[in-house]
Parts: C-alpha cells; sequence; structure tokens
C-alpha cells in the first residue's frame, strides 16, 4: 500500500469516504493512489481542513508516493 493510500485511510477510514468528503469520484481517489498523485494536490486546503494535516504534511505524501514510483 502506497503513502497517500495510507494517508486517506488513516484520516477517512476508507478510500470512499474520502471521496465522499472531497466530492469527488472513488475513481479519482483511487487514481491519485495509483497514476497521478500529484493531482491530489488540488484538494490539499480541504484535506488540510478536515484531516489537520498541514500542507507539507500532504505534499510530502504525494512527494515519497512519485518516489517510490507509483506512477
Amino acid at each position: 500500500m502506497n503513502n497517500i493510500k495510507l494517508f486517506l485511510v488513516r484520516n477517512y477510514g476508507s478510500l470512499e469516504k474520502a471521496a465522499y468528503q472531497l466530492d469527488v469520484t472513488g475513481a479519482t481517489v483511487r487514481s491519485w493512489c495509483s497514476l497521478r498523485p500529484r493531482n491530489m494536490l488540488k484538494h490539499i486546503p480541504e484535506i488540510s481542513d478536515q484531516t489537520g494535516a498541514n500542507y507539507a504534511e500532504i505534499v510530502e505524501e504525494v512527494l515519497i508516493c512519485e518516489e517510490q514510483g507509483a506512477l
């Protein structure tokens, strides 16, 4: 499991709940976890407000995911 998926599950309970809370589709959230992690940054204000994570923590999760080759 990659860092973005772990982050979302830890903070929202499931990928489906994250999608609902962020008003995006489940396919969008799954694509963040596998193909396009940077697209998650478009929702950084909402994610930060809902999870309590600061912007730097969220960006770090995306960068780690990219480093690990989730692309």
